[in-house]
């Protein structure tokens, strides 16, 4: 009975009845260590529930275990019969097995059998046919020689189709190549395209003009687009320009800061404005500081003068974009714009406007309506003739005229031409030393040598 609850005989009368017999034991216990006797009322009252209990309890363990023969008998019977259908079952699979390895030598022995006739009729087949074959051996009618040539393949034909087929296959997809490009590639394409001269030509790998001295190629190809500048159209000397391109990454940035460069190194009292708000780039070319410039002048947050930076350059200054705003078309609409295009007029002799590109946002058309005249940067080969003529149909008739940038000279003979005075520099530290007297009747070479720097 103390071992029926450790058992875990799921027996519901067991579970309810044994808890409280143990009480009872226990409550008894109780009672007799306070002091009272046997024959106490509450003991005996105790006793008489624990003797209840354990009758009550003695009738279901002795159910529970009839009930325990029982299934144990059940089991054991069961175990029998099927100790016995395993035995019957393995016979069977023993001679399965044994009928299955008698098939399967009878049939080895069927096919090595086989074998044997199939070669037996083979070698039967052979000797059949050497018998009814005649015994007499061939004979050489003719001695053959050796001819004078190959008779095929036929070398020079197909060397001399080969060629034909190539010339007429490398002219057709040279045409075809050349019909699909609608970009402009020549000078006289972009006059022709967009109606408007070409002021300056840039070769490509021109450097920066702050590392290199003031006499040199690089240097004289800006001083010919400033010249052309200062001469052109009816606005001649004008003194507020925006240098603008169709698209990205065609030298804009770069011919803004040497052309500045070069009115600098002339004496005049040069401005460059990086009104690029959203991709600055003049600050890295200048090594200036971005952290304040235009867009917090015209958010009101700092004024014109404190903005202005000297650079390195005697005679050029130079105001940043400063940081990034997410409202620069509406800072650049302003009359703090306004106003700061008439503040830097009266005080330089030159102001260049850095702007963005013309077709990818909106600023530079903004920019445009301030200045006195235009200049627009085109590099050949970059962009169709379409997108040039909306550029040009964009900026109105304010343009001044266009700078080829980053043209290969060396295989262009458009171009060779303009660069015939790179030969008048020698090679020095600074950049290109002078030519020394009776060097000049030398022949002139016009496949300019400069690197390939990107732009």
């Amino acid at each position: 009975m103390r071992a029926a609850g450790l058992l875990n005989l799921n027996d519901p009368i067991i579970e309810q009845k044994l808890p409280v017999y143990l009480a009872a034991q226990a409550e008894k216990a109780r009672l007799l260590n306070s002091g009272l006797g046997k024959n106490h009322p509450d003991v005996k009252a105790q006793q008489a529930q624990i003797d209840v209990l354990e009758r009550q309890l003695s009738e279901q363990i002795d159910s529970v275990l009839r009930g325990l023969e029982t299934q144990l008998q059940i089991a054991q019977n069961s175990l029998k019969a099927m100790q016995e259908n395993l035995g019957s079952t393995q016979d069977q699979q023993q001679q399965k097995k044994t009928a299955s390895e008698q098939y399967l030598n009878a049939k080895y022995r069927y096919v090595q059998e086989r074998k044997l006739l199939e070669a037996a009729k083979t070698r039967l087949n052979t000797e059949s046919m050497e018998r009814t074959m005649p015994q007499q051996s061939a004979a050489i009618r003719d001695q053959a020689e050796p001819a004078l040539f190959p008779s095929r393949p036929k070398v020079l034909l197909n060397l001399l189709l080969g060629a034909i087929a190539g010339l007429t296959f490398g002219i057709g997809l040279a045409v075809f190549v050349e019909h699909l490009d609608t970009s402009v590639k020549t000078m006289g394409d972009v006059e022709k395209v967009l109606e408007l001269p070409v002021l300056g030509i840039i070769p490509k790998g021109t450097r920066l003009l702050t590392n290199i001295s003031e006499d040199s190629v690089d240097a004289e190809a800006y001083r010919i687009l400033g010249t052309n500048l200062e001469l052109r159209g009816n606005n001649p000397g004008a003194r507020m320009i925006s240098v603008v391109s169709g698209g990205a990454s065609e030298g804009k940035s770069t011919t803004v800061c040497n052309l500045a460069i070069t009115f600098a190194a002339a004496g005049q009292r040069a401005l460059i404005v990086d009104a690029d708000m959203r991709r600055p780039s003049q600050h890295e070319l200048l090594d200036s500081d971005n952290r304040i410039g235009l867009s917090d002048y015209l958010s009101g947050s700092a004024e014109l003068r404190a903005l202005i930076q000297p650079t390195a350059i005697a005679n050029l200054y130079f105001l940043p974009s400063g940081s990034r705003r997410a409202n620069a078309l509406s800072l650049l609409k302003s009359k703090r714009m306004h106003d700061l295009a008439e503040s830097v007029k009266n005080e330089f002799d030159i102001i260049l406007f850095d702007c963005t590109p013309l077709l990818a946002v909106c600023d530079a058309a903004i920019v445009t309506t301030l200045v006195d005249a235009i200049l627009l940067v085109v590099q050949p080969g970059r962009f169709p003739r379409s997108m040039l003529r909306r550029v040009k149909n964009v900026l109105g008739a304010n343009v001044l005229g266009i700078v080829l940038n980053n043209v290969d000279v060396r295989y262009d003979e458009h171009y060779r031409f303009y660069t015939a005075y790179g030969n008048y520099y020698g090679e020095s530290a600074g950049g290109r030393e002078p030519m020394r007297k009776g060097d000049a009747k030398r022949k002139v070479d016009a496949e300019s040598s400069l690197g390939e720097d990107e732009y």
